[in-house]
């Protein structure tokens, strides 16, 4: 028989190696997940692009997926040879970066790199896509920031920006417009042409793409070469034009952003003005609908009025006027802007007198209670321009009230605010009746509390405003009860020159007083005022001028140190000759409480001039007057010029304050003298011999002394 034919039905018999092929389907994202370490490309393409479906639908779903550690495979999918599979793990990317888990997972590998490989040219549109919403999604995290900081991170982003396809120019140009909030990535941006292609970008068709394209610009703008370039490219025109055309306003205020950066250029000013653009900015201030509108065109304003070369075209269109009116609009941001430009401009004397006479007084000392602190800077920086050597301002803003706002803000944690309200009340300070006012609203204490503060700005005007007020007596006392006399020493030692120079000083004017003066050596600042004078590094004017000033007004401790008195140093009741200081640095000049303090030794013994009648009223001086006279006529000529000084006494008790001033009620000094032992025979002789001050003649005085 020959062999059996096979029949129809007979099946071949597979190979051995080989596995029955199945059909799965699966429900849960568990499954799916693990099909994304598959060798196969069928399988990896489907699993991603189930899991992008199950990824769109919600952020619940983004954890879920995340949860399950899809991101490590996914990334390494981006380098997959299969286009399909490529794509698909790139658009579950796209969509998973968008939560910041996802984006915290992918930093603790090398991601960079795989994404970069997605905006390749030759990459599939949709490739490109994703990969460029990977960048922006990335992008939004400062360190993943600094990784882009590269020249082969933005080429292809700056590369994109020129793009057919709407939806990579949208990524890219956000991207970009993050990336550019750093510093360092603006040279490399604009060296790679970026500025040309996003300014191209203010043409593009969908709205969100040339306000992303505008919030790059302005972050680049930030740069002066990058403001210079914008110039050279046309873009002021192509804002300006922008912000005329009313059917984009939607875009105006971002233009105007841009447009305050390039205006602090004076080239791109001069450009503004000559095509017209100053017009524009008016319009956009005076005829918008818009407080946004109004308030970015006032900060462009302000920034190109900071030119003195500028200025003048401004103030041909009035534009003192136009920022007055908006001071008035009930929102804070629009009065914030036009108070800086108002600031700026007061700076220049003719726009000063402008504002000064323009201005609503009672609405600016209004403005420095507001809740924005932009606005209280802006307007006490204008009081304090204005009430500068002008008593007319000083009176209207004094009528309104101005003195207690501003002693308020003396105790303001911004230190520009501060600084602004010193000077208002330092320049009100020229007028007594306002001195009264500050003092009565608690401004000396709120001023010393400014000597301790770390800002040098805030302490060289708090010093500048407590020197102005230290004229009036009230003021000088209650400087030295509130502990602002040590505060002025200790500023003499400030790193900070101005600040030692404002507090040399605010001691000379203090010094004027007698009381005072004493008080400032007593807390070592004639001590501190040679050692200035002395230095070679450290040694001003000022401080030469602080130490006369204290030496004459404290006449014991000038002897001491000089040995010598002038024809102009008269001496009163309560001076001393403590010896000779040859240095206040190696040795302190003690007062005379300190000395009244020490116990009797071996040295010399200070000599005291009281010549205080005693408060005794009954005390008869005539006895005493008798035998002075016969002592007068019985001696020399020479003699009867002089009295006798009486041996001193033992050291007096301690007493409270000993020092002569001229301020103080004769009973209080006289009380405060008697307590050292008086001598009797030299208050006669002093008493006599004023009466020979009203004699004209040294003649007639000497006969009259001999009579």
């Amino acid at each position: 028989m020959g062999p059996k034919k096979a029949g129809k039905n007979d099946l071949k018999t597979p190979p051995l190696d080989t596995f029955d092929p199945i059909c799965v389907e699966s429900t849960t994202p568990g499954t799916v997940a693990l099909m994304l370490n598959s060798t196969e490309e069928e399988i990896l393409a489907k699993a991603c692009l189930a899991i992008y479906k199950f990824a769109e639908k919600c952020d619940a779903n983004k954890e879920d997926l995340l949860k399950l550690g899809v991101v490590s495979p996914l990334l390494k999918l981006l380098s997959h040879n299969e286009k399909t599979v490529k794509r698909n793990a790139s658009m579950v990317l796209g969509v998973l970066l968008a939560h910041h888990q996802a984006r915290q997972m992918l930093r603790t590998l090398d991601y960079l790199p795989a994404i970069v490989s997605l905006l390749t040219p030759e990459e599939d549109m949709v490739i490109k896509e994703f990969g460029s919403l990977c960048m922006s999604h990335i992008a939004k995290d400062h360190s993943s920031k600094v990784h882009m900081q590269t020249a082969d991170t933005l080429k292809p982003l700056v590369h994109f920006l020129s793009s057919p396809d709407p939806d990579v120019q949208k990524n890219s140009a956000e991207a970009l417009a993050l990336v550019l909030v750093e510093a360092e990535s603006r040279p490399l941006v604009r060296e790679l042409k970026g500025i040309p292609a996003l300014l191209n970008l203010l043409d593009a068709e969908y709205p969100v793409i040339q306000q992303l394209a505008l919030n790059a610009l302005a972050r680049i703008t930030e740069e002066v070469e990058s403001r210079l370039e914008m110039k050279e490219c046309g873009g002021q025109d192509k804002l300006i034009q922008i912000v005329n055309n009313s059917q984009l306003s939607d875009l105006h205020v971002d233009c105007l952003v841009v447009l305050q950066n390039c205006l602090a250029e004076e080239q791109c000013v001069q450009e503004l003005l000559s095509s017209g653009g100053l017009e524009t900015l008016l319009k956009a201030i005076t005829e918008s609908k818009s407080n946004e509108v109004k308030q970015a065109a006032a900060v462009a304003v302000a920034r190109a009025i900071r030119n003195p070369q500028t200025m003048p075209a401004f103030q041909e269109k009035e534009i003192e006027k136009v920022l007055l009116t908006l001071l008035s609009l009930d929102h804070d941001g629009v009065r914030a802007a036009a108070a800086e430009a108002i600031a700026v401009m007061t700076g220049y004397s003719s726009s000063k007198s402008i504002i000064a006479a323009c201005a609503d007084m009672a609405l600016l000392v209004q403005l420095l209670g507001s809740k924005m602190v932009k606005v209280q800077e802006s307007v006490a920086l204008i009081l304090a321009n204005l009430t500068c050597g002008n008593r007319s301002v000083i009176s209207l803003i004094a009528q309104e009230g101005v003195t207690e706002p501003l002693v308020n803000l003396l105790s303001h944690s911004t230190g520009a605010v501060v600084t602004n309200a010193a000077a208002v009340l330092t320049n009100m300070a020229t007028e007594g009746n306002l001195r009264t006012d500050m003092e009565q609203c608690g401004a000396v204490p709120a001023l010393i509390g400014l000597l301790q503060a770390r800002n040098f700005q805030v302490v060289r005007q708090g010093v500048l405003a407590l020197t102005a007020l230290m004229v009036d007596v009230d003021v000088r006392t209650e400087l030295c009860s509130c502990g602002g006399v040590q505060a002025l020493v200790q500023l003499l030692g400030s790193e900070d020159e101005s600040v030692m120079r404002s507090a040399a000083w605010s001691i000379t004017v203090g010094a004027a007083d007698t009381q005072t003066a004493v008080e400032f050596t007593k807390h070592g600042a004639l001590e501190v005022l040679q050692a200035l004078s002395l230095s070679h590094n450290r040694s001003s004017g000022f401080a030469q001028v602080a130490l006369q000033a204290l030496l004459n007004n404290n006449l014991p401790a000038k002897y001491s140190l000089t040995g010598v008195l002038a024809p102009t140093d008269i001496i009163s009741d309560g001076f001393y000759d403590c010896g000779p200081a040859r240095s206040l640095c190696a040795m302190k000049i003690l007062c005379l409480e300190e000395l009244a303090q020490q116990a009797v030794n071996d040295k010399r013994p200070i000599i005291v001039v009281n010549a205080l009648k005693p408060l005794d009223e009954s005390y008869d001086n005539s006895s005493v007057k008798s035998d002075l006279t016969d002592d007068l006529e019985n001696s020399s000529p020479a003699r009867q010029r002089v009295a006798k000084l009486p041996k001193q006494s033992p050291p007096p008790k301690p007493v409270q304050d000993i020092a002569p001033q001229d301020n103080v009620p004769s009973e209080v000094m006289h009380e405060s003298l008697s307590r050292i032992v008086s001598d009797s025979q030299l208050w006669v002789y002093k008493e006599e011999t004023k009466k020979l001050l009203i004699l004209k003649t040294v003649k007639e005085q000497l006969e009259a002394l001999g009579r």
